[in-house]
């Protein structure tokens, strides 16, 4: 069978239009945990179509967990889940001392790179010593199935906490956070002073080879006072914007003022780290930033919470204690729009992604009953508020997910149209929304994560592929697929492996499509079992669709570039 390009536009705009146009079901749910604290971080979608989850715990070989505790307190705790849910592998690492807050991005080599901030001395599985007790960045590579290649410690002498990690199509890895350090202490990793004193951070940007061994350079951006970065994303030129808060005045890298109190403040750089320009939003209260995504058309989506009223970059009134706070800013960091969000107490925005329609997808934390923008009546202390905006900001739905006591809601990503993976921290029993009860009993936090979906007959098998981008049908009956892809890292920065294989003894088509249908790239490729590498580098930030066919099945893969 012939697939047209214009047929398999109109095939993926209608499909894409159906899947946001309602509020998702929950598909399925993982509880995960020990019998003490295990805190979620991070989750994000692998090339096999599972997923690997990152936290912290101090719980020992129980529930979930087949490694003891290390040190007595908490230790990184990576878990990693098939497409269903199941659990695959999972690996606890650390040092005698605190290690916590890890994340993991995937890396070119179907492997992981997990980082934090760590207080340990050589012990167990940290192979270096903390720098002058304090803590420092902590990462550590690990291959395919969990196992460590390396590792490394990064710091100066005060405290340096990790926030983000991209890296780069030549293998290299970008890590960014905050440091304490002071201006006088051009010691250890840190080659370039604290712009304040030891009792404020700045942002801090380096730059590790391949094998994350060595530094290649590092920079520090920030004024006088508070300077705290939340989140790093790479833009379309080969740099990097960095976002947080700030409630320094005008002064070394930052050239605005603070509006009043704690404001968003954005630093764009070039690949060298070399600033290029900032910015300052906010209101005249406290605004405070936790996540940030570059958006197709070259700007970004800047995402935290707020208690502004109507001042300065804040266009509407707050609803309650605190409100989730959207500023859309184009590519030359001109504000396009601005939405306060919330119910009449307080709401908190931990994440926030453009998505496949052009839209956005944002999640965080609510205690909120239905109240304003808020359509459902809290279920517990906190739950999880998710909320769909299309591209102008408008709300779309909104939903609540929870149990009867305390859930947390640290990321949201979406997986395909309309599907999303949502992952956080939970102490609620079997309530609400929540089917498993709390593994380590009343008051112990567990990851818990929910996979989400907008396709009708979203509650069926996982194996049952949406048929809109999976499968093609033929007398109203699914054929039996008879292709396979995978495409990592994703998202990518540039390059992505295409791993397919094909039943078939026929040449195969690989189409890719922007977000508005139009074909970037046609190639034929062998059948059998293969890797072709997929070069997005000259692309647009946004999202693709891959879609690989023969004479008679077809499989398509959502591909994100930041």
């Amino acid at each position: 069978m012939k697939i047209k390009t214009l047929s398999l536009t109109i095939i993926l705009t209608v499909s894409i239009a159906l899947a946001y146009s309602q509020a998702p079901t929950i598909k399925w749910q993982k509880t995960l945990g020990g019998t003490k604290d295990d805190s979620l971080v991070s989750i994000i979608p692998t090339s096999d179509g599972g997923f690997i989850v990152s936290g912290y715990s101090n719980s020992d070989i129980s529930g979930n967990k087949t490694q003891n505790s290390i040190g007595g307190t908490v230790d990184y705790w990576i878990v990693k889940l098939s497409r269903s849910g199941a659990v695959q592998w999972d690996k606890t690492f650390g040092g005698i001392r605190i290690d916590r807050d890890p994340f993991v991005i995937t890396t070119l080599d179907g492997g992981y790179l997990v980082g934090g901030t760590s207080d340990s001395d050589t012990s167990a599985t940290k192979s270096e010593e903390e720098i002058n007790d304090s803590y420092d960045f902590w990462v550590i590579k690990l291959d395919a199935n969990g196992n460590k290649q390396w590792d490394n410690t990064i710091g100066g002498i005060q405290l340096d906490a990790l926030v983000s990690m991209i890296q780069r199509s030549d293998g290299s890895y970008m890590l960014g956070g905050y440091s304490y350090t002071r201006g006088d202490d051009r010691a250890y990793d840190k080659s370039d002073p604290n712009r304040g004193s030891s009792l404020w951070p700045d942002y801090w940007l380096l730059k590790l080879t391949l094998n994350g061994q060595k530094i290649k350079w590092n920079k520090v951006y920030g004024g006088k006072n508070e300077d705290l970065m939340t989140s790093m994303k790479a833009t379309r030129d080969g740099g990097y914007v960095l976002g947080g808060y700030s409630y320094s005045d005008a002064d070394y890298e930052k050239t605005e003022p603070f509006l009043n109190n704690n404001d968003y403040w954005i630093v764009k750089v070039d690949k060298d780290g070399n600033k290029l320009w900032d910015k300052v939003y906010g209101g005249n209260l406290s605004d405070y930033l936790t996540s940030l995504a570059v958006t197709a058309d070259g700007g970004c989506i800047l995402g935290g919470y707020s208690n502004s009223p109507i001042s300065f970059n804040k266009t509407e009134a707050f609803k309650g204690i605190t409100d989730y706070w959207l500023v859309k800013i184009d590519s030359s960091r001109n504000v396009q729009w601005d939405r306060t969000l919330g119910g009449t107490l307080g709401d908190y925005l931990s994440s926030v992604q453009q998505t496949a329609d052009g839209g956005y997808i944002v999640g965080g934390t609510s205690n909120s009953n239905n109240s304003t923008t808020k359509t459902e009546n809290s279920k517990g202390a906190q739950d999880y508020w998710i909320m769909k905006l299309d591209a102008q900001g408008q709300e779309l739905w909104d939903k609540t997910i929870g149990g009867s006591k305390t859930d947390k809601l640290s990321v949201i990503t979406e997986i395909s149209a309309g599907e999303y993976i949502i992952g956080g921290t939970s102490n609620s029993p079997i309530s609400g929304d929540k089917t498993d009860n709390a593994i380590g009993g009343t008051g112990q936090n567990d990851y818990w994560i929910v996979r989400l979906t907008s396709r009708t007959g979203g509650a069926a098998k996982e194996s049952a592929e949406p048929q809109s981008l999976n499968t093609i049908t033929k007398s109203n009956n699914i054929e039996v697929r008879k292709l396979a892809m995978q495409a990592t890292p994703n998202p990518t920065t540039g390059l992505v492996n295409v791993n397919y294989s094909a039943t078939e003894n026929t040449k195969l088509t690989l189409l890719v499509y922007d977000n508005s249908g139009k074909t970037i790239i046609k190639t034929t490729l062998p059948a059998g079992k293969n890797v072709y590498q997929l070069d997005l580098t000259k692309q647009a930030r946004g999202t693709y669709y891959a879609l690989l066919s023969s004479s008679n099945s077809s499989v398509t893969r959502i591909i994100v570039k930041q």
